[in-house]
């Protein structure tokens, strides 16, 4: 059992991973929190780009690259700062 990603699904994590970055900015986690700003723009994009779509079983490493990456600018570190 391989339990490495191969070059196309590295190549995913990459292009999912500057996406993100570029549209979930920090200063837009903290406006959604703090503002009340609506992410919905943020979300049609993501939509836009088909990632709500990866239902099959087939794409679960695909869907799992791409939570991970959500996973990532959300969580600004001054959030875990006490």
């Amino acid at each position: 059992m391989i339990f490495e990603f191969d070059s196309d699904q590295r190549l995913w994590q990459e292009a999912v991973r500057e996406v993100v970055t570029k549209e979930c900015p920090p200063a837009l986690v903290r406006g959604v929190v703090d503002r009340g700003v609506d992410p919905a723009p943020l979300w049609r994009i993501y939509s836009n780009l088909g990632w709500t779509e990866l239902t099959e079983p087939a794409e679960a490493v695909e869907l799992a690259i791409v939570l991970e990456e959500l996973g990532r600018p959300p969580t600004p570190r001054r959030i875990w700062r006490r």
